[in-house]
């Protein structure tokens, strides 16, 4: 009994660490074809410039009570940025990425980004803080890794037809 107890322990820890794995590479697709998808948006509108703007994106627990995630991503210039917390920069489309590391689901979006890692920049070269209403996605992904939610409400039906059409996956769910 003993000699079968080691190989079920070690058969469970991988599933478990596999179903993980696998949850996380569906993740990384939403999260990647939503970035994508978001650049070639606000590009469509007005070209962003890559040499003066790069992308925030920050992922954070929905709410305590279940495993849903919500991710948000912006353009913003760095001069407005003073003490914001990153620890590396990845690259996407010509346009630098910074993962806010303040908020408790970063490990999801280094993960999503590993392969688009580039050298370290300062981008916190504002003198002082500046806040300002900037254009936003936010994507609450379920434990599923479909999304059940998208704001700003104005632009939600817009974006998640722009989302569909990159084949990302939306919830039975979805909160319309």
């Amino acid at each position: 009994m003993n000699k079968l107890r080691t190989p079920f322990f070690l058969l469970l820890f991988f599933l478990t660490i596999s179903c993980k794995s696998q949850n996380y590479k569906e993740t990384k697709n939403i999260i990647i074809n939503s970035v994508e998808s978001y650049i070639k948006y606000k590009n469509e509108n007005a070209t962003i410039d890559n040499k003066k703007n790069i992308i925030i994106i920050g992922a954070n627990s929905a709410n305590d009570k279940d495993k849903n995630i919500s991710v948000s991503f912006y353009f913003i210039n760095p001069n407005l940025l003073v003490n914001f917390n990153y620890s590396k920069v990845y690259s996407m489309n010509k346009y630098k990425i910074a993962i806010d590391k303040s908020l408790n689901k970063s490990d999801i979006l280094e993960y999503a980004f590993k392969d688009f890692e580039i050298p370290y920049e300062n981008f916190n070269l504002a003198k002082l803080p500046y806040s300002y209403n900037h254009d936003y996605w936010n994507l609450i992904i379920d434990s599923n890794s479909e999304i059940i939610e998208i704001l700003p409400e104005e632009k939600s039906k817009e974006i998640k037809n722009i989302l569909e059409k990159k084949g990302v996956k939306i919830s039975k769910n979805y909160i319309e």
